[in-house]
């Protein structure tokens, strides 16, 4: 009976021994799961930080010039980087026209010159509501813009200053999953600040050009009032 008392004193002191082990298990999976979670939200806390920064560098940059070929290289550059974008390009608006200015990707030298169509239904929507779009279905945006052909997905843009349209930015990617509603905030944020700054820059390009052309128009009439 003694011996009897004894194992089973033994095999409930293992038991409770199990008991425990077992509790520390799953108190230990609960942690290294707490603490995954915990990585992963700090992450991309800091993956979204990091875009924000990336914004402001731009924001600094751009106000600093008013070089419109520097204004796009950095647009495109910026929203290239945050949205990681696989090709893009930058179009400007000259009138009733506009035409591709600066692009990247393995687009044809006749896309990176292309002069869009401003009253496609697509593009005047976008130029009517002021407001960027992106797709996941490019059948309609094809008809409207140089498209790669291995993009999945793309964003359109609109630049628009002084409440009227500058011009578009355009974004593809062959990996749909990353143009997400963050990166379309972003781009958004963005563009607010990259159509001032490109605005800018071509009104102090436009009035370089009529200084240097009333310059040149000085020039001649001092010449020919010496002749006289």
């Amino acid at each position: 009976v003694e011996r009897r008392l004894r194992t089973v004193a033994v095999v409930q002191q293992s038991d409770a021994l199990n008991s425990e082990a077992e509790a520390h298990r799953r108190k230990n999976a609960t942690l290294e799961q707490e603490v995954a979670r915990r990585t992963q939200a700090e992450t991309k806390l800091q993956g979204r930080l990091d875009q924000m920064m990336t914004v402001l560098q731009v924001f600094d940059e751009v106000s600093r010039t008013l070089d419109v070929d520097y204004v796009q290289l950095i647009t495109l550059d910026a929203a290239s980087r945050l949205s990681g974008a696989d090709a893009g390009f930058v179009a400007l608006r000259d009138g009733e026209k506009m035409q591709v200015s600066r692009a990247i990707g393995q687009y044809t030298p006749e896309e990176q010159k292309a002069t869009l169509n401003v009253e496609h239904p697509l593009l005047k929507r976008i130029f009517d509501s002021r407001h960027a779009e992106m797709f996941h279905d490019l059948t309609e945006s094809k008809t409207a813009l140089p498209t790669l052909s291995d993009s999945q997905a793309r964003i359109i843009i609109p630049m628009i200053s002084r409440d009227r349209c500058v011009g578009l930015v355009n974004l593809e990617t062959k990996k749909p999953e990353r143009f997400d509603k963050n990166v379309f905030r972003l781009l958004r944020l963005l563009e607010q600040y990259m159509s001032v700054a490109l605005d800018n820059a071509q009104l102090y390009q436009q009035v370089h050009a009529q200084l240097a052309e009333l310059q040149a128009l000085y020039e001649q009439v001092s010449q020919l009032e010496q002749l006289k």
